[in-house]
């Protein structure tokens, strides 16, 4: 890539607003708390990693002056972390999420895109 290229590149701005599908992250993010509360006891040097993928489809109303199908394709690995009670500690997803957007016989793919969510958990105040 020329520097010219690399620069063009780096001064796009992102499309937050198309680019993220935040439903869709934060029910990938609750069905991971689900899964870490629900996990089996574990030491705290054994943390589970697993796997995901899903796809979801929208219509957005909001963007433009006409309707734009959305569709993204998403996948990743969630790792669970525990205590020395077992109890979970932390959650991290990484994921790569591609989106897919189509309105009026056009067509545009979206170019792929990462992202690392965290949760931490602390002990309840007593």
């Amino acid at each position: 890539m020329s520097p010219e290229q690399t620069k063009d590149r780096m001064n796009t701005k992102p499309h937050h607003k198309l680019g993220i599908n935040w439903s869709a992250l934060g029910s990938v993010l609750a069905v991971g708390c689900l899964l870490a509360a629900a996990a089996p006891s574990a030491t705290a040097d054994t943390p589970i990693k697993s796997t995901f993928s899903y796809t979801a489809d929208a219509v957005l109303t909001d963007v433009c002056p006409f309707d734009v199908d959305f569709h993204t394709v998403a996948s990743g690995t969630q790792t669970t972390y525990f205590d020395s009670s077992g109890a979970v500690t932390r959650l991290y997803i990484h994921q790569i999420e591609q989106d897919t957007f189509s309105a009026n016989g056009k067509t545009l793919v979206g170019i792929p895109s990462w992202s690392m969510s965290k949760c931490f958990w602390t002990a309840a105040a007593t």
